[in-house]
C-alpha cells in the first residue's frame, strides 16, 4: 500500500491510497482520494507526505503544507512558505488534522518522524533553511525532539548531516523516509541536492545511525546510492531522484518506493543484508579528488588480491580424484541412458513383443511429464540446505532406487499384449523420475565445485568422457551378457544383464557423493518465492537460446541411436562380426562401440579447443561437420562398411564435441542470472538442461517409433525398400535437420567468454561482501 502523492490538471496536489498484492505492480487507487482536513490558515497545496507507523500506536503523516508568503509584494505571486503539517489516522480512511510543526526555521520541507520514542520523546528529523527554495544557512538533516505531537513544538533543532561543498549535497540534503531498524543501527535513506549548469540535481544516499542515539551518524558512504538514468531524468522537474517511503519485510526484502523528476513513481527491491553491507564497508568522502584515487586504488587492489588467491585456491582444491568422482556419476546416468536410448525400443518391439507406433506413443506421453518434472526438482534441490550440500545428498538417496527401477524396466511379465504396455508405461516413468531425481542435483553440481569457467570446461569434459565410457561399457557389456544369460530364458537373460550394469551405476554413484565438493555459495540464500524463480528463468534469453540448441542436438542424437539397431539388423543384415572368448560381438555392437569411443576423442577435444576458440565457435564447427557427415551417410550402401564407419567417428567426434560445452555454457547461464537478478537457482537452470536433453530425447524418441510405423517397419520380417530406405533416412537426412537447427539456435547465443569473466569476476566481488 502506498500514499502517493498526485497532481491534478489544475496544479493542485492532493493524497491517495493505492494498494497491490506484492507491492511491485498492479497497483489500484481507492476509490477516493484522502481529505486532508485543513488548519485554521488554510493549505494552498500539500505535498511529499511521510507515512510513519510509531509505538504510539498511530500511523502519522507529515507533509509539506505550502501557502503564499503573506510578507510578498502584491505583484509577486510565487513566494511563498512551506512548513510541516500533520495528520494521523489508526485506519488509514479517517485522517485527524494536528496542528502545523512549530520551528525557530523560517521554512521546513522534509520533516520525518522517528518511529520510536527517544529518552520519552517523539523525535523528528528536520531540513531547516531560510528560503522556500533556496537552503541559505540551512539545509542539513537536522533532529528536534517535543513531549507531544497534538501540539508539536521545536525549541532547538541540530544538524546531524550537513550539506557540503563539492558533494552530492552541496545545496542542500533532507531525509527521505522514516529510517529502518537494523541489527547494526537505524538505516536512513535522504536525497542530496547540486548545482549544475542545467539546474539543480537531485540524487538518493544512505546513511546509518546508532541504534541507540539515533542522532549519531556512524555509517556514511561516500557518493549516491541511486540516481536518476535514462527516460528517470526527463519530466516535470527534471534530473530528481526523490523518496519518501520504504518497506522491509520480516524476511529482509526492503522496497524502495521512488519518484523520478516529480512525474512518475517507481520501485527497487534489495535487502537489508545488502543495504547494510554497503553502508558500513563502502568508504566515506574523503572531499578530495586525491582521497577518491586513493580509495579506488586500494579496492583495485584488494580485490585483484583476493580474485587471485580465490581463483588459485579454487582451483588447487579441485583435484584429479574429485574430477574421476564428477566422472563417476555421469558415467553411471550414461550407462542407463545408452541403454534407454540404444535398446529400449529394440527391446520393446522385439522381445516384449509391442508396437512400435504405441512405444512411441508411450515416450511421447511418459516423456512429456518427465520432462516437466524435471525444473520442480530443479527447485526442490535449490532449496535444499544440508551439511553434504544442496545437490550431493540425492546421489546417495537415489542410488539404490536408481538401480533397482532401471532393472525392472528390462523385466518381461507373463502379461497379456495390454498388460506388458501398462506395465511398461509404469516401470518406464517411474525409472525416468528417479533419473529426474538423481540426475538434475548430478548437472546441477557443475555449478557449484568450481566458478571459474576453464575449470568448468575441464570438469565438464571429464564428465563427458567417463560419460561415454559408461555408454562404452554398457553396450560392450548388454548383447554379451544377454547371451551368456540365454540358458536362463529370454525374460530372465535382459533383467538379469541390466541388473549387473545396474549395480555397477549403484556404486559409481556412491563414490560420487563421497569425492565430489559443494564450493560455490550463492550471492544471498534461496528465500525467494518460486514465481521470482521461474520469472527470471523465462525472461534469460541466453537460457532460451540453449535450451531450443539443446533439444535440437538431442534429437539428432536420438533419432540416430534409436535406428541403429534397426539398420545394421533390417539393412547391413550382417550380424556376426568376431568372437571374444565364446562370446560373440555384432557388427552393431561394434559400430556402437566405435562411436562412443569416437565421442571420447570428442570430449577430450572440448575443452582445449573451447579454450582458443570460444565455446560457441567450437559447437558451430562441431555441429556444422556433423550435419556434413550426416547427409554423407545417406549415400553409402550396405557395402561399405569401412566409409560407415569411418563417417560414425566422424560424426561421433562432433557430437562428443558439442556436449561438455552446453553443460559448461548451463553453468555459465545460472551465473549470468545470479548477476541479473540477485538470485541464484542453479537447480532450477540445470535442470533446464536436464529438461531440453529429455524434450530432445522425447521428441526423437517418439520420432523414431513413429517413422518405424510410417515406413511400414514390422519386426522380425523382411523389410521392403520403403522401409530400407527410411531406415537410412533415420540415420542420415532426419538427424541432419537437427544438427542443423542447433547450429542456427547456437548462432545467437550472446555470452562470449569475456562477458563471463566479466560476470565472474562481478559476482566474486559480491560473494565477498556477503561473506
Amino acid at each position: 500500500m502506498v500514499i502517493a502523492r498526485v497532481e491534478g490538471w489544475d496544479r493542485k496536489s492532493f493524497f491517495a491510497v493505492a494498494e497491490s498484492d506484492n507491492g511491485i505492480d498492479g497497483f489500484r487507487f481507492r476509490d477516493y482520494p484522502i481529505q486532508i482536513p485543513e488548519t485554521e490558515v488554510p493549505d494552498t497545496n500539500v505535498y511529499d507526505m511521510r507515512v510513519v507507523q510509531h509505538e504510539d500506536g498511530y500511523i502519522y503523516g507529515l507533509f509539506c503544507t505550502e501557502r503564499r508568503d503573506p510578507s510578498a509584494p502584491a505583484g509577486d505571486q510565487s513566494a511563498a512558505v512551506a512548513q510541516c503539517g500533520i495528520v494521523r489516522t489508526k485506519d488509514l480512511d479517517t485522517w485527524e488534522r494536528l496542528p502545523d510543526l512549530v520551528t525557530a526555521s523560517a521554512q521546513q520541507r522534509n520533516v520525518v518522524l522517528h518511529p520510536e520514542f527517544v529518552n520519552g520523546k517523539y523525535m523528528l528529523y528536520t531540513r531547516p533553511q531560510d528560503g522556500f527554495i533556496e537552503a541559505g544557512k540551512g539545509g542539513g538533516i537536522g533532529v528536534g525532539y517535543c513531549d507531544t505531537m497534538e501540539e508539536a513544538v521545536i525549541s532547538t533543532e541540530a544538524v546531524i548531516d550537513n550539506k557540503v561543498y563539492h558533494t552530492i549535497a552541496e545545496a542542500k540534503n533532507g531525509q527521505g523516509p522514516a529510517p529502518i531498524r537494523t541489527p547494526h543501527g537505524w538505516l536512513h535513506l535522504a536525497h542530496g541536492v547540486r548545482n549544475t549548469a542545467a539546474g539543480l540535481r537531485y540524487t538518493l544516499y544512505l546513511f546509518m545511525t546508532s541504534l541507540d542515539h539515533p542522532e549519531t551518524v556512524i555509517y556514511k558512504p561516500a557518493g549516491y546510492f541511486m540516481a536518476p538514468e535514462g527516460d528517470e531524468r526527463i519530466g516535470d522537474v527534471s534530473n530528481v531522484l526523490f523518496s519518501n517511503g520504504w518497506i522491509a519485510d520480516e524476511d529482509g526484502k526492503v522496497f524502495i518506493y521512488y519518484a523520478s523528476s516529480d512525474t512518475r513513481l517507481h520501485v527497487a527491491t534489495s535487502s537489508i543484508g545488502q543495504l547494510t553491507d554497503y553502508c558500513m564497508h563502502t568508504a566515506p568522502d574523503g572531499f578530495r579528488s586525491f582521497t577518491a584515487v586513493a580509495t579506488l586504488q586500494a579496492i583495485i587492489e584488494k580485490t585483484k588480491r583476493w580474485y587471485h588467491l580465490k581463483y588459485k585456491t579454487m582451483s588447487a582444491l579441485i583435484s584429479l580424484k574429485e574430477k574421476v568422482g564428477y566422472g563417476f556419476g555421469d558415467m553411471a546416468s550414461s550407462m542407463f541412458w545408452k541403454l534407454f536410448g540404444m535398446y529400449l525400443l529394440f527391446f520393446y518391439t522385439d522381445v516384449m513383443k509391442l508396437d512400435a507406433v504405441a512405444i512411441g506413443t508411450m515416450f511421447l506421453i511418459t516423456r512429456i511429464w518427465d520432462t516437466l518434472f524435471d525444473p520442480f526438482v530443479g527447485v526442490i534441490t535449490d532449496r535444499t540446505h544440508t551439511r553434504w550440500g544442496k545437490f550431493r545428498p540425492y546421489l546417495l538417496i537415489m542410488a539404490l532406487p536408481f538401480a533397482i527401477a532401471g532393472t525392472l524396466t528390462f523385466y518381461t511379465p507373463s502379461f497379456t499384449g495390454g498388460g506388458r504396455l501398462v506395465y511398461a508405461y509404469v516401470t518406464y516413468s517411474l525409472i525416468m523420475m528417479i533419473y529426474s531425481l538423481i540426475n538434475v542435483p548430478y548437472a546441477s553440481l557443475l555449478g557449484v565445485i568450481s566458478n571459474d569457467g576453464r575449470e568448468r570446461n575441464t570438469l565438464a569434459s571429464f564428465r563427458m568422457s567417463f560419460a561415454f565410457a559408461g555408454s562404452f561399457m554398457a553396450l560392450g557389456l548388454l548383447e554379451p551378457l544377454v547371451q551368456y544369460f540365454t540358458p536362463y530364458g529370454l525374460t530372465y537373460s535382459w533383467v538379469l544383464a541390466v541388473g549387473i550394469i545396474a549395480g555397477i551405476c549403484l556404486l559409481l554413484f556412491l563414490l560420487c557423493f563421497a569425492w565430489v565438493k559443494e564450493r560455490v555459495q550463492p550471492v544471498q540464500q534461496q528465500s525467494g518465492r518460486l514465481k521470482d524463480d521461474f520469472s527470471d528463468l523465462l525472461h534469460n534469453r541466453p537460457w532460451w537460446i540453449l535450451l531450443g540448441a539443446g533439444i535440437a542436438a538431442l534429437i539428432f542424437n536420438s533419432i540416430r541411436d534409436g535406428a541403429t539397431v534397426y539398420y545394421f539388423k533390417y539393412y547391413i543384415m550382417q550380424q556376426q562380426a568376431f568372437t571374444v572368448a565364446g562370446i560373440p560381438f555384432t557388427y552393431c555392437t561394434l559400430y556402437l562401440l566405435t562411436g562412443q569411443l569416437a565421442n571420447i576423442v570428442g570430449v577430450i577435444l572440448a575443452s582445449p579447443i573451447a579454450n582458443r576458440l570460444g565455446k560457441k565457435r567450437t559447437y558451430l564447427l562441431a555441429m556444422v561437420m556433423a550435419t556434413a557427415g550426416s547427409c554423407c551417410f545417406y549415400f553409402l550402401q550396405k557395402e561399405q562398411l569401412t566409409g560407415i564407419f569411418i563417417l560414425q567417428v566422424l560424426i561421433s567426434i562432433c557430437a562428443g564435441i558439442i556436449f561438455p560445452l552446453l553443460w559448461s555454457m548451463y553453468a555459465d547461464i545460472a551465473d549470468y542470472s545470479e548477476w541479473k537478478t540477485g538470485r541464484r537457482a542453479t537447480g532450477l537452470v540445470f535442470s533446464s538442461s536436464s529438461m531440453s536433453q529429455k524434450f530432445g530425447w522425447t521428441i526423437g524418441g517418439a520420432l523414431t517409433g513413429w517413422l518405424l510405423g510410417a515406413f511400414h517397419f514390422q519386426a522380425d520380417t523382411t523389410p521392403d525398400t520403403v522401409a530400407q530406405t527410411g531406415i537410412i533416412s533415420m540415420l542420415s537426412i532426419i538427424p541432419a535437420m537437427g544438427s542443423l537447427l542447433s547450429v542456427v539456435c547456437i548462432a545467437t547465443y550472446p555470452l562470449s567468454e569475456n562477458k563471463m569473466n566479466e560476470i565472474s569476476r562481478e559476482l566474486d566481488i559480491r560473494r565477498t561482501h556477503t561473506c
